[in-house]
């Protein structure tokens, strides 16, 4: 219901959520299969109809080529990163598209800082610039505090002998980032990159994957007002950016992420959560590295 409630709402026709779901619509899929009259027949106004139907179409005609990597992110990631992944391929409009793959990003480090603090508070390290940072910048949106925390807290907690419940974290984070090959280095578009205030800093280094995405990100931090060819060139370029980075942080799909929920366990991997059946014996023994109640 999601999908359906982003693809509506990208159109301007949230107001028309409602009658699908009495219909029992609830997906893109079977909305494609629905006729003028059947839309009608909905209550939808002609405007509304004609929109619809072109967006539909332009669906249908659009091939995104996804790649076997993107698939298996949005069928095993979890959630909070794979649904803004499906969604990022089912829209059409380039300025949308651009939204999805900043949220994408934005989920991605989100999730990657959370698992690395719940390493540190869970070890035996005592770091007094760690906590500093969890206590002073973790809860701030920028996305520059939650890579400064990772950047400190995994070589921290590697000099002080901690024992990752995750041990692929830090080597994947190394070679996305911090320790990527010189030659696998990204040379952005242009000639530099852009702060989280929008600000141009000209460089003539390459970056690593998830400083070249946030680069992108936040070139758009006060608005987007690229021509639409352009647009689309440094869409499927960053596309391409981070096809890779979700090969590197395919660890993601090895920890199964669980919410409770009215007595209920789902499961939270995927674009599609699904209630699951876990005896209590066998709940101790599930690695899920959190647990939503």
């Amino acid at each position: 219901m999601a999908e359906l409630k982003s693809f509506l709402s990208e159109l301007g026709l949230d107001d028309y959520l409602d009658a699908f779901l009495e219909g029992e619509i609830k997906d893109i899929e079977t909305i494609g299969e629905l006729s003028e009259d059947d839309l009608k027949e909905l209550g939808l106004k002609l405007g509304a109809r004609k929109k619809l139907l072109k967006a539909l179409n332009a669906l249908k005609n659009k091939d995104f080529d996804l790649s076997e990597q993107v698939q298996q992110a949005i069928d095993t990631f979890p959630y909070p990163i794979a649904l803004p992944l499906k969604l990022l391929y089912t829209k059409v409009d380039v300025e949308a598209r651009v939204k999805s793959l900043v949220d994408v990003l934005t989920h991605i480090l989100k999730y990657q800082a959370m698992v690395v603090q719940s390493e540190y508070l869970k070890s035996d390290v005592m770091d007094d610039v760690l906590t500093e940072i969890i206590r002073k910048d973790l809860g701030r949106p920028l996305v520059s505090s939650w890579m400064k925390f990772v950047e400190a807290a995994l070589p921290s907690l590697k000099e002080n002998g901690h024992t990752f419940f995750v041990p692929e974290l830090k080597p994947a984070y190394e070679q996305s980032e911090t320790k990527r090959k010189k030659t696998r280095m990204i040379e952005v578009p242009g000639k530099g990159y852009h702060d989280e205030f929008g600000e141009f800093i000209e460089v003539k280094n390459k970056l690593g994957l998830f400083r070249a995405l946030v680069s992108y990100r936040n070139k758009f931090a006060h608005g987007f007002n690229q021509p639409e060819e352009e647009s689309q060139q440094e869409l499927s370029f960053y596309l391409g950016v981070l096809d890779t980075l979700l090969e590197e942080l395919s660890w993601m799909s090895d920890y199964p992420l669980l919410r409770h929920q009215n007595h209920e366990v789902w499961d939270m991997m995927g674009s599609e959560p699904r209630v699951i059946k876990l005896v209590n014996s066998r709940m101790t023994q599930f690695n899920s590295i959190l647990q939503y109640f």
